[in-house]
């Protein structure tokens, strides 16, 4: 639940390593930092092993057996230890063996004067290496899990791969294929891991980080034993991806953790630091969306325990562990956003981030997922068409009386809309950006036309039309061209923008994929009414909590959850989205409708019991105050 990740990649080119490690230093680290658990390293990146071992490649500049020493530690500190290993990258092996690298589809080989690490492909000997370090450190330290870093499906033509495909009737020329083989030799390798791993220690706990977990993807979901969520909002993740890889995860039947960084950037910077404030959000943060909490951290080649770390992890690790009686339950989503694909398609984030920022209740599925259960379904993939297996599981929705939302090329099958939205599908548009202007009252800009960046269709109406398209004077390009940016609509170019029909509403414009990359609000005012109408005027959490808020409600034990978390992120640098000041917020009004009816509110965990009212259904109650977060029981 409270974990540090202890990074520990030292080059061999530095002397002296753990000289300086102390023992009872760690043990008081660990004890002020209130941890649980923490992964120690055998192997990093570089491929040198921390402690002395009879087969494999020690540090040659270990002078101390430091995992040895580690180990020791926590079994005094009463912390759950966790040996890391290495997988996808050795960089010891890469140069002894570069036939065991990864060779790309263009023949190439890597290029090894490039000053970062190497990526060897599972397919080569290097497994049966893998296999006896597994061997040995499960061995040798009985540990309660095992963490396998950098596991990947690089598409690979070395010569082992070829020869697989060969016999599989697999053609190396081709993407699809070598994205078979890929995955082939992934399940090959954690068969032959887990299976030696657990050969001595049948009970040990195994992950194998590849940093995400696609949707639908259960071959890379299901040998994991718990599900570790890197995100490290300061190093390019941002601060809404965590909470959206939560909204498909947890629902898995798997114990969730969330893993941020101690570091201002990302994972390797020495001397960088995240600060206090930052670490506490991103904490409460992971609880308010049913995760444990993992910060991230390197320790330095002298083996040095950097107290200041400790003591940040410590203010927010006592943060949560004051909480967790209150972590998770049942989530109670009133949408469903359908998307597949890719790792994060840009339609998944834009839809992600709008409903966090109205405080939607909201699930992430796959298509197996789809259920009456939700009242809406987001179709968020716009660039991508129905599979017809989907199709299948959303039409027994839409007969059900569930209703969908979907943008561009998202609702069709064969390149028709596949259900009664009030479209037909013509083509694509081809011209950027284009213009909605809205039937329905908008709560800015009501009446305008409004400027989209993003892919849009041709279409026809068969419905009740709820926004025109406005079409510009003309395509830019070449030498036609007006004024700095683009072209001005021309009102009297107009076609079909948005439509309702008796299973849903269709936008013709990729909404979504417009917010992700552009930002633009004209997008979320767009689509935030139209939200409200497929669901009737009906929504679980109505609050004046700013935009960077977020909210999360759950059922356990007979009783709600309600946590509201509030940080005001900002942009430094190039882009570098950080947290300096939590700022205090007076005054916070919520809404709530419920399954079932409450009589009393309760601030937890200080037990503050909070006045409330109830009017046509919907529960009321107003926080004095709220800086970060606040858990609201409700019974």
């Amino acid at each position: 639940m409270r974990c540090v990740h202890l990074d520990f990649h030292t080059s061999e080119e530095i002397p002296g390593i753990g000289k300086d490690f102390d023992k009872d230093e760690f043990v008081r680290a660990l004890k002020m930092a209130e941890l649980d658990s923490i992964s120690l390293f055998a192997k990093g990146h570089h491929g040198n092993f921390y402690y002395y071992s009879d087969k494999f490649r020690t540090h040659p500049g270990l002078v101390k057996p430091l995992l040895d020493l580690q180990v020791e530690a926590c079994r005094e500190a009463g912390v759950s230890a966790k040996i890391y290993i290495s997988a996808g990258l050795d960089e010891y092996s890469a140069k002894e063996h570069p036939e065991w690298l990864v060779v790309g589809m263009d023949g190439q080989p890597q290029n090894m004067l490039h000053p970062h690490f190497h990526r060897l492909c599972f397919n080569t000997p290097y497994l049966d290496l893998l296999v006896a370090q597994t061997e040995e450190v499960t061995r040798r330290y009985m540990p309660d899990g095992l963490f396998f870093d950098i596991i990947a499906e690089p598409a690979c033509t070395c010569r082992w791969c070829r020869a697989d495909m060969e016999k599989k009737g697999l053609d190396y020329r081709k993407q699809e294929d070598v994205m078979v083989q890929a995955r082939d030799v992934l399940h090959k390798f954690t068969d032959a891991i887990t299976s030696a791993a657990r050969a001595i220690k049948p009970d040990v706990y195994m992950f194998y980080n590849a940093g995400d977990f696609p949707v639908g993807r259960h071959d890379r979901i299901d040998v994991n034993d718990q599900l570790e969520a890197e995100s490290l909002p300061t190093g390019g993740w941002g601060y809404d991806h965590f909470p959206m890889s939560m909204a498909y995860i947890r629902k898995l039947g798997k114990n969730c953790i969330g893993m941020t960084g101690k570091f201002h950037k990302s994972w390797g910077e020495f001397g960088g630091f995240k600060y206090k404030d930052a670490l506490l959000y991103e904490a409460a943060q992971c609880l308010a969306f049913d995760a444990g909490v993992n910060v991230g951290d390197q320790l330095h080649p002298t083996g040095r325990v950097d107290t200041y770390t400790y003591e940040n992890i410590g203010n927010a690790m006592r943060y949560v562990k004051e909480r967790e009686p209150w972590r998770g339950g049942e989530y109670l989503p009133e949408i469903a956003v359908l998307s597949g694909g890719p790792r994060t398609p840009l339609g998944r984030t834009g839809v992600s981030r709008m409903l966090f920022e109205a405080k939607y209740q909201f699930d992430i599925i796959e298509p197996a997922e789809i259920s009456e259960k939700y009242p809406l379904i987001i179709l968020a993939d716009g660039d991508t068409e129905l599979s017809e297996d989907t199709y299948a599981a959303l039409r027994a929705y839409v007969d059900k009386g569930g209703k969908i939302l979907a943008c561009n090329k998202a609702p069709l099958l064969y390149g028709k809309v596949a259900f009664r939205l009030g479209a037909e599908y013509v083509g694509e548009d081809g011209v950027l950006p284009t213009y909605l202007q809205a039937k329905y009252p908008l709560a800015a800009a009501d009446g305008m036309a409004l400027a989209i960046y993003a892919p849009t269709a041709v279409c026809r109406a068969n419905g009740e039309i709820l926004a025109d398209k406005v079409e510009p004077y003309f395509k830019r390009e070449g030498t036609h061209f007006c004024s700095h940016n683009n072209t001005p609509c021309d009102y009297d170019k107009r076609s079909v923008g948005i439509t309702e029909g008796p299973e849903g509403i269709y936008v013709a414009a990729d909404l979504f994929q417009d917010y992700a990359t552009v930002g633009s609000l004209n997008s979320k005012q767009l689509i935030l009414p139209l939200l409200e109408k497929l669901l009737g005027g009906k929504k679980t959490v109505k609050t004046n909590l700013p935009t960077s808020g977020k909210t999360a409600l759950y059922r356990k034990d007979g009783k709600y959850l309600l946590h509201l978390l509030y940080a005001n992120t900002v942009k430094r640098g190039d882009g570098v989205e950080i947290i300096e000041d939590l700022v205090t917020l007076c005054d916070i009004k919520v809404s709530l409708d419920l399954p079932t009816p409450v009589t009393a509110a309760t601030l937890r965990p200080s037990g503050k019991e909070i006045p409330l009212t109830v009017e046509d259904g919907r529960v009321t109650f107003t926080l004095d105050r709220l800086r970060c977060s606040e858990i609201v029981e409700l019974k």
